[in-house]
C-alpha cells in the first residue's frame, strides 16, 4: 500500500528527446506493529532521473507499507472496522 511520497526538482532541466538515467535504491526498512497489532513493513525507496553524468532533474521518494493479508474467512464487516477497535 502506498503511503506517502515527495519530489524534489533540481536545477537541472530536462528537455522533450532528452535521453536520461533512473537511478533508485532502498534507503530503508522498518518493521512496525499497528494498533491493530498487526505487523507490517515500511519500504522508502528513492528514485532520481536526469541525464546521464549530471546533476538529477528530479529526486522521487516513495514509502509503501507492506502487510500480510487478512483473514479471508472474516466477514466484510470485521476486516472493514479490524483497524478501528481500540
Amino acid at each position: 500500500m502506498w503511503v506517502s511520497g515527495s519530489f524534489e526538482f533540481g536545477s537541472a532541466a530536462l528537455r522533450v528527446g532528452d535521453d536520461v538515467v533512473s537511478e533508485g535504491c532502498v534507503e530503508s526498512v522498518v518493521e512496525k506493529t499497528g494498533r491493530d497489532g498487526r505487523k507490517g513493513v515500511y519500504v522508502t525507496a528513492t528514485r532520481a532521473v536526469g541525464r546521464d553524468g549530471e546533476e538529477a532533474a528530479l529526486v522521487e521518494r516513495r514509502t509503501h507499507l507492506y502487510r500480510p493479508p487478512l483473514d479471508r474467512r472474516a466477514s466484510c464487516r470485521e476486516r472493514v472496522f479490524a483497524g478501528c477497535r481500540s
